[in-house]
Formats: C-alpha cells, structure tokens, sequence
C-alpha cells in the first residue's frame, strides 16, 4: 500500500505481555522505490513512520502520541508539500484523534485534513459495540453535518465469535434519513477458525418498479496457510476467478511472532501480520500488466529487524554513512561521519517533538542537558547519506 487510507479499518496486532527481543526497523522494496523506518517508544509501541516514495518524490512522516495506558490518541501526518524529500521542509498534511470507552475500546475517530495552510476537521467516525466488546457498526459522518451519518457499515457473526459480514449502506442523496444498501463484504473460515476467503458483492443497480437491489460478486480474497501456521500467500481473484494480485511471504521459523514488535494501528497493517505465527523476513508482490492482462512479479519487501533496545544509557547507532552515539555523562548527542547539515529530531516516549534543528559545519555535538529524565528517540537524517533513528535514556 502506498499511500494513506485515512478511513480504512485495519486488524491491529495484539501486544505482548513480555517486551519483545526485536523490532522491525525498516523495510525496503527490491526496486528501490519505496522505504519505510520506524522507531517505537519504551512499550514498544511505534513512534514514528517515515515513508519515503522515490518514484513519486513523496516523503511523510507520522508521528504516534499515546495516553496514560498507551492508547493510541492521534497520528499526525507531516509531509515535504514542495514535492521533493526535504525533512525541513515537512508540514503538517493531516491529523487523526481517536477516543475509547471505559472498556477500552476505539469508539471514535476524528479527521483532520490541510486547507488553507492549516488542519481543520473534515470527517468523523463512531464505532459501536456490543456486550461482548465486538464492534456492530459504524458510522461516519463529514463535519459540516454531524446529526447524520453518510455511510453505515453494519457487522455480523457467527456463534464461535467469528466476524461473517460487513454490511454497508449509502446515504441517499436526497433523503438524508434514507440509507440504501451498496455492498457487502462476507467472511469464511477454515476448520481450525483461521480466515479462509472473503467475498466482496456490490450494487450494480436497481429495479425501477420492486426497488430490489442487482447485487454482483467484484472480487474474492484467498488465504494460504504454511504447515506452521503463518499466511505463505494472499490472491486477489476477480469475479471471474482470474487471480489479479498476489503476496507470497517467508517466515523465520526459529522466532514466535511475540518475539518481534510490528507497528501496527488502526491505520496500516505491514502485510498479513495479524495472522501470523513467526517473525515475517521477506513478501514477494505480484500485480496484472497492464500491457499483457497476465499476472507479473512487480517487487519484493524486505524486513529489516534490531535488537530492541528499552531502557539502555548508551546508544549507538550507525547506517553505514551516519553515526550516532548519546553519552549518558556529558547528556548529549555525537555525530559522526558526513553529518554537516543533518537534521535532527528528538522526541518523547509519547511522540511529542521536543527539539528540531541541524548541525553546523564541523559541528555534530547537540546537547541534550534540558531533557528531563525519561526515554527519547534521536531522530537524524541527512539527504543522500539516509535515516539513523535511536532511543536514548536520561537518568
């Protein structure tokens, strides 16, 4: 996916009892068009997305605030709006807030969006629940018209639990207080409860005297399974059961899946995580040409992993072009290699930027003596030489 879906509803990761040994720093794809780094704060919730798209000149940065009980608040999205990949010239692109219940559970969502050189609410979002703390509906409505909704999505399951059918519905365009059904999206499952295929059926029209609805299948979604449980291949098949897209995925067998943190949120999935067993190393991507209609290897992602580093003094850091070090002592940052003119960002455990600036000319020193005690990330990049993203503490 490459760019931001900003009213998608994706599965999140569950998190880890026990801190996990590794985090997934980066992925990279095989053409070199695309590059994704995180950094993640001392839950080991991800921090900050930085996404960087060479074939279309687009760089975004996210950057992730959570509250007391680490729920996600918001993700501010910032973004080089000249075209090019300047980190100094990021600005604010657009903004989601999310809000929970007492049970803690996302009840709402609010959109944010870049007019006029500043964020102002464009949409919102309700969730709804049931007993059981599974969602039921949901209901999103634009700001300028918050009393009705303009698209419902109504969600059902079956007796194991197993979400079965998401349902949606139109607001009319003339009758606000009249929604119309327009698709529905159908799930089925294996005899272990893994997801096997969905079904997506949408609305091709409407007979004019019964009203009844012309409802045709657009596409299916299949699930492979490996004979250790992760997803080893997902197709995309059209209605006429031509296979148009498909991942295939390579596990390390050696390391459970809890062992690794992902960043995961409502917002992006990285591949088929929320189904897997083992720590993912590589996805093969395959789309149609264009030119011939047949299925084609487009490119691969690689995931890169470091060691998870929580609650060390020092730090050390080194992409081969810039090196980073935090001395505990002297309470400050050391750069080192071609970092005249880098860029650098330190931020708080809850995604708070607390000081943006770059070095000098022979000067790659940046004091960190105002820091109150707590955990930071040191957030360095200079165009040509790459990304170095490392957490410190101060004592």
């Amino acid at each position: 996916m490459k760019h931001y879906l900003l009213l998608s509803s994706l599965l999140a990761l569950s998190a880890s009892a026990q801190a996990p040994k590794e985090v997934l720093f980066s992925l990279g794809s095989s053409d070199q068009l695309e590059y994704t780094e995180f950094t993640y704060n001392e839950f080991s919730k991800v921090l900050t997305r930085t996404y960087i798209e060479y074939s279309e000149s687009l760089l975004c940065v996210d950057t992730h605030t959570y509250d007391d009980k680490q729920q996600l608040t918001s993700i501010l999205t910032e973004q080089d709006l000249t075209g090019g990949l300047d980190f100094e010239k990021l600005q604010p692109a657009c903004r989601v807030d999310y809000q929970y219940d007492d049970r803690g559970n996302r009840i709402g969502r609010d959109n944010f969006n870049r007019r006029n050189g500043q964020l102002e609410h464009s949409a919102h979002i309700a969730y709804n629940y049931d007993e059981d703390n599974r969602q039921v509906s949901e209901e999103q409505f634009w700001a300028f018209d918050p009393e009705a909704p303009f698209f419902r999505i109504v969600y059902t399951y079956n007796e194991e639990g197993q979400r079965v059918s998401a349902e949606e519905f139109q607001q009319d365009w003339f009758e606000k207080d009249v929604y119309k059904f327009s698709g529905r999206l159908e799930y089925y499952y294996d005899d272990e409860g893994r997801l096997d295929q969905t079904a997506y059926f949408y609305v091709t029209g409407r007979d004019a005297e019964t009203g009844e609805d012309y409802v045709e299948l657009m596409n299916t979604e299949q699930y492979y399974y490996s004979a250790a449980g992760d997803v080893s291949k997902h197709e995309v098949l059209s209605a006429s059961g031509k296979v148009t897209n498909r991942e295939t995925y390579y596990y390390d067998e050696d390391v459970p899946v809890e062992d690794v943190a992902y960043p995961a949120t409502p917002e992006y999935v990285i591949g088929q995580l929320q189904y897997a067993k083992h720590k993912v190393t590589r996805e093969e991507i395959f789309g149609t040409n264009l030119n011939t209609g047949e299925l084609t290897y487009s490119h691969s992602m690689v995931y890169n992993y470091e060691p998870n580093t929580v609650g060390i003094d020092r730090v050390h850091a080194d992409n081969g072009n810039l090196t980073v070090d935090y001395n505990a002592e002297s309470r400050s940052l050391r750069l080192e290699g071609n970092a005249d003119g880098a860029s650098v960002r330190i931020v708080s455990a809850s995604g708070q930027t607390l000081l943006s600036t770059a070095t000098a000319i022979g000067e790659h020193s940046i004091g960190t003596g105002e820091l109150t005690p707590g955990t930071y990330i040191a957030i360095v990049h200079k165009p040509g030489q790459g990304t170095v993203a490392q957490k410190f503490m101060v004592r």
